[in-house]
């Protein structure tokens, strides 16, 4: 027996229009994945709408969300210059301009890079290893 009845069908479309994701529907109506709350609603012909602005609206706060937005970038003082005029063991990282008017931070910088530590921190990111038996496209969403 298939656990899609009329009533789960109005329930998870509700649920999505409202702005909630394909996982968070499937905690609320005891779907077996977000996935199958995801392809049912395809299924049934139902997108979700365009988004005004670049944060979705949510009426239910059932579930906190984890946000997986880097924190805010604190660039360390610098003394920018054109990035033609910088010299060796200055930092190149881009703080204003573009093109021939590119400045960079010019700061000291850190042993074997082109950046400073404080932009080296920001620039270059460690590599996380994923969890086993996790698929390198684990970053979609539902």
């Amino acid at each position: 027996m298939s656990f899609w009845t009329a009533d789960a069908d109005a329930r998870a479309c509700a649920l999505w229009m409202e702005g909630l994701s394909g996982w968070e529907v499937a905690q609320v109506i005891g779907a077996p994945s977000a996935s199958a709350v995801v392809s049912r609603l395809w299924r049934l012909g139902l997108r979700r709408r365009p988004r005004s602005g670049s944060v979705a609206r949510r009426k239910w706060t059932g579930i906190t969300a984890v946000s997986t937005a880097p924190p805010p970038v604190v660039h360390p003082p610098c003394r920018p210059r054109p990035w033609i005029t910088r010299q060796d063991g200055e930092c190149a990282f881009p703080v204003d301009g573009e093109g021939v008017s590119l400045l960079s931070c010019c700061n000291p910088t850190a042993a074997r890079s082109v950046y400073c530590p404080g932009h080296r921190a920001v620039a270059l990111l460690p590599i996380v290893p994923l969890a086993a038996g996790r698929d390198s496209g684990a970053n979609v969403r539902g």
